[in-house]
């Protein structure tokens, strides 16, 4: 099969799909090559699950723009049967397919290896028009076996000090999808795709969640009428003014994450950035926006990438 052909990093990583992945697939589409795009994981050992639902908006919006669906290379190997097997069990596979979103260039479910990488809950799809009950259905079946069965096979308690019981567990994490769930259709207007992963090597919690809405700017500019003069002033509107009119509300999501020791991601359009523990006071009291070292090391503005991608990372070692 011919076409432009991109080469999928050994280990591809949030980093490396910002930095490597999506800049190659923007260089094609700036160029107006409308040719067929080749994602090759010939060489990919392994994905980290919070890209996986950057995968799936990164081929709408390749589709939006070719006259062809990107397609996926992945070789009949050993290494690549054990790849699949992990692409199955997360979800990957089902939805590129069901949505119409990818093409294979062999049957993906050939030569699938069952055995587990990680313990997996997989990735769901929000429609845009998904009712508040739907919603929550989704998470609760979301949550629900990760708590009550994946979790019990790490060697440290997730619950320790911090939570009194496994039902405050299931809350918070559950408020955390939620919150960026409902963002992406009432903000973005869009569909989401949503992961959930905890994985044994790092004694984390991934939580992913990527639409090809509207992005913080346009949204802000749609929805209130206010005049913001970039995507990083949008996202920071978004994230503080917002939140005096909500019960929860990403800043609330953000600042829970950070205190307790996690990372959080936010994308929007062009704009990337990065909140870590170190600046939780500084995010608090609302002290980033004027900080240029924070800018300096923390934002990025020339990743094009649209809608909004939010990946949260939270520590099981507490």
């Amino acid at each position: 099969m011919s076409g432009k052909v991109i080469l999928v990093p050994q280990y591809l990583s949030s980093f490396e799909f910002y930095n490597n992945l999506l800049k190659q697939v923007r260089n094609i589409l700036v160029h107006g090559d409308s040719g067929e795009i080749i994602f090759d994981f010939s060489n990919t050992s392994k994905i980290e699950p919070l890209t996986i639902p950057n995968l799936l908006c990164l081929g709408f919006w390749i589709k939006s723009k070719s006259i062809s669906k990107p397609c996926i290379r992945i070789p009949y190997t050993f290494e690549a049967d054990i790849l699949k097997s992990y692409l199955d069990n997360i979800g990957f596979l089902d939805l590129s397919m069901r949505y119409d979103i990818f093409e294979f260039e062999q049957s993906p479910y050939s030569g699938i290896d069952s055995r587990k990488i990680d313990p997996l809950c997989g990735t769901l799809m929000f429609n845009s028009n998904d009712n508040i009950d739907s919603v929550i259905r989704g998470i609760s079946y979301y949550i629900d076996p990760f708590s009550d069965k994946y979790l019990k096979k790490f060697d440290v308690s997730i619950l320790s000090s911090i939570y009194d019981d496994n039902q405050l567990f299931k809350n918070e994490m559950s408020q955390f999808i939620f919150e960026l769930v409902v963002n992406s259709q009432k903000h973005g207007e869009s569909f989401s795709f949503t992961t959930l992963h905890a994985k044994h090597s790092t004694k984390s919690i991934y939580i992913s969640v990527s639409d090809c809405g509207k992005g913080f700017l346009r949204s802000i500019g749609d929805e209130e009428n206010v005049r913001v003069n970039s995507e990083m002033d949008a996202i920071f509107y978004g994230i503080y003014k917002r939140n005096s009119s909500k019960i929860y509300g990403l800043f609330n999501v953000i600042r829970r994450v950070l205190e307790l020791s996690g990372k959080v991601r936010i994308h929007s359009n062009n704009t990337q950035i990065i909140f870590t523990e170190r600046i939780l006071y500084a995010f608090i009291k609302n002290k980033l926006i004027h900080d240029t070292n924070f800018h300096k090391f923390n934002v990025k503005n020339d990743v094009l990438f649209p809608g909004v991608h939010i990946e949260l990372e939270i520590p099981m070692l507490w």
